[in-house]
């Protein structure tokens, strides 16, 4: 499609003297990104014969192997012109030796408009699987309130242990995320620390989600988005393909624990005597001028 485009109705598509502006393209549709349409048939070729047909009621069926993260649309057309002239993509062959010359028909920049037929208003989004974190022993999703509210939390020095739950984009989806996908944790630019990966298996929570149970260690830095959580999945056409996507990241510090003693029972209205321990988690070394309320 070309970069360019006409909001303006032009029947008479002769008249623009633009490289790749067939005769019957369609002047009102922007250019929104790289498209890649299915040669069905396998003959080299993008035409008519590569279409599907509506059925009564206007719908159309296919499967779409979603290992990336894209946009599914399509063409629409009803022109009987079509078969007859539409040549799908590039300025209209003049003389039997140009038919098959790209470098005659399109622009050098690769970019073309579209014959007869038009991209579709509404296209539907293929998105990342959702991960989300939970504390293994609460059930609680994971803190995020060190530093940045759109990272989770680890603490500094200790043994975070978390599970990681992968479940589909949209609710809908039916069919659950295939266990043996493997979560990769590690810190942002330190080449001494140890990554850590574990493999998913099904969700004993979510019938739709594949989990894994992490455990990491924090020793680099403290700071914003200083590790990052990946994962990777066998591509479904293909076992061979692994396609990995860094979907989180974490802030780390030093965190504190509380350590409260007391002896007997709570009653309403009596006092009650308390010795509360505030120390570090990685050393548990107990720390001073820190303000404890009850």
């Amino acid at each position: 499609m070309s970069v360019r485009c006409k909001t303006s109705a032009k029947l008479d598509g002769s008249t623009i003297d633009l490289k790749s502006w067939g005769k019957g393209c369609v002047y009102n549709s922007e250019i929104a990104g790289n498209y890649f349409f299915s040669d069905f048939n396998g003959d080299s070729r993008i035409d008519y014969k590569d279409s599907l047909n509506p059925d009564e009621n206007g719908n159309v069926t296919f499967y779409v192997f979603a290992d990336q993260v894209f946009m599914v649309g399509g063409l629409l057309g009803a022109n009987k012109a079509s078969v007859i002239k539409g040549d799908v993509a590039g300025d209209a062959p003049r003389s039997q030796s140009m038919a098959f010359n790209p470098l005659l028909r399109y622009k050098g920049d690769g970019t073309f408009a579209l014959d007869w037929d038009t991209p579709t208003v509404t296209n539907v989004p293929i998105k990342q699987p959702v991960i989300r974190l939970y504390d293994q022993n609460v059930g609680d999703e994971l803190s995020t309130g060190f530093l940045s509210p759109s990272n989770y939390d680890l603490a500094y020095g200790t043994d975070n242990v978390f599970v990681a739950r992968v479940t589909p984009a949209c609710q809908k989806e039916t069919d659950p995320i295939k266990p043996g996908g493997i979560i990769e944790v590690a810190s942002v630019g330190a080449k001494s620390e140890v990554k850590t990966s574990v493999e998913t298996t099904q969700s004993k929570v979510d019938p739709k989600a594949s989990e894994a149970i992490v455990h990491y260690t924090p020793t680099s830095n403290t700071g914003t988005s200083v590790a990052t959580l990946s994962y990777k999945a066998k591509a479904t056409f293909g076992e061979d393909v692994v396609i990995a996507r860094k979907s989180l990241e974490f802030d780390v510090a030093k965190g504190a624990s509380l350590n409260v003693v007391y002896a007997g029972t709570f009653y309403p209205g009596l006092q009650k005597k308390i010795a509360v321990t505030v120390e570090d988690v990685a050393s548990r070394a107990p720390l001073s001028n820190v303000t404890v309320t009850v």
